[in-house]
């Protein structure tokens, strides 16, 4: 971007996104402004925050296959509200699971983590879950270098998955009926 670039204003949005009648207005439209990835997202901070040249920040963003990972690595998480929310849901899921197994009248239906129960007791069963967690947010985070939207969608169904895993435990340990 040269400096006479920036004192100018956006170019308008393409037809496409203005026209259509009120009954497509329910449509998402994606904004052209927004970034699409990662090193967008990376660069245009780096930009904001004025910490180099331009012609630096653009060399280094396609110097190295591995300039997104470096983009992860060093700049903010993408994505933080969403691995925060599936966070928060798993450490939900592994407090009522062993609320329900401390009752005693619920057992571990999941055959993986009964392995890690049984052989290690409950660190097994909290290093187990959280292995997984950690899994399903670095692969996440790994995913968003290229493309956001899908580990955006990773993240939510992780946490809608693992909702309705804790909605349906509450739900049977209150009844009292024994899984």
């Amino acid at each position: 971007m040269r400096d006479g670039d920036r004192d100018r204003d956006p170019p308008p949005p393409p037809d496409w996104m203005t026209q259509g009648s009120r009954d497509e207005s329910y449509k998402l439209r994606r904004d052209p402004e927004l970034p699409r990835n990662l090193l967008e997202t990376h660069s245009l901070l780096r930009q904001s925050q004025g910490d180099g040249d331009e012609d630096r920040a653009k060399n280094e963003q396609h110097s190295s296959p591995f300039s997104g990972w470096r983009a992860l690595v060093s700049g903010p998480l993408p994505l933080e509200p969403e691995t925060a929310v599936y966070i928060f849901i798993s450490a939900l899921d592994l407090f009522v699971t062993w609320m329900m197994l401390r009752s005693g009248d619920f057992h571990e239906r999941n055959p993986v983590a009964r392995y890690f129960l049984d052989h290690w007791g409950p660190k097994g069963m909290i290093y187990y879950k959280f292995t997984v967690v950690a899994i399903v947010t670095m692969a996440a985070q790994g995913i968003a270098v290229k493309k956001l939207a899908t580990a955006r969608f990773v993240l939510i169904l992780g946490s809608v998955v693992s909702g309705g895993v804790v909605v349906y435990s509450v739900a049977l340990f209150l009844r009292g009926t024994p899984s």
